[in-house]
């Protein structure tokens, strides 16, 4: 199912809260399975496949990674499972953090763990920038091969770092 034709909204990275949540209402009152107006089991099946495809869309577009991932994905530019091959200078800067997140941890430092994680947002947020103009000045004649190659390297270094953030909370 395609969640931009769902919520009839133009399929963007980042697409318009407010639209995206006024339109999750008018679905959900419609299709809410509690409302169905079929009491047979088919229309009832239906009603609950509708109501769950409404949430999951909301859930993506309510969140920014998510809703960049699922864009990439409808423009076919990332692929389930995909073995994406990162900078040699991106990976050499993560290993970095990971081994002195690795030191910090073992010597159980909390500050350095704090300074560790710091670095790390603050490196995401320098990521977001090489990104910034793609994502707030988005139009399909933007969007070029050049401009989805840099979203989806963004997406992909953004993702690792998320697994190196997820591993400071363990």
């Amino acid at each position: 199912m395609n969640f931009y034709t769902l919520y009839n909204i133009p399929a963007a990275p980042l697409v318009d809260k407010t639209a995206v949540k006024k339109k999750y209402l008018e679905l959900s009152r419609t299709h809410h399975p509690d409302f169905a107006d079929s009491t047979d089991e088919a229309g009832m099946q239906e009603a609950l496949e509708q109501s769950s495809a409404i949430n999951k869309a909301y859930k993506i577009f309510n969140n920014a990674a998510l809703s960049i991932q699922y864009y990439l994905q409808y423009k076919q530019v990332i692929l389930e499972d995909e073995k994406y091959p990162l900078p040699p200078d991106f990976l050499m800067d993560m290993m970095d953090i990971n081994e002195s997140l690795e030191d910090a941890k073992a010597s159980k430092d909390a500050a350095a763990i704090a300074r560790i994680q710091e670095h790390i947002e603050t490196f995401e947020e320098e990521l977001m920038e090489e990104v910034k103009d793609i994502l707030e000045k988005y139009t399909d004649e933007t969007m070029d091969a050049d401009s989805l190659g840099k979203l989806k390297a963004y997406y992909y270094k953004k993702k690792y770092i998320h697994r190196i953030l997820d591993g400071i909370s363990r």
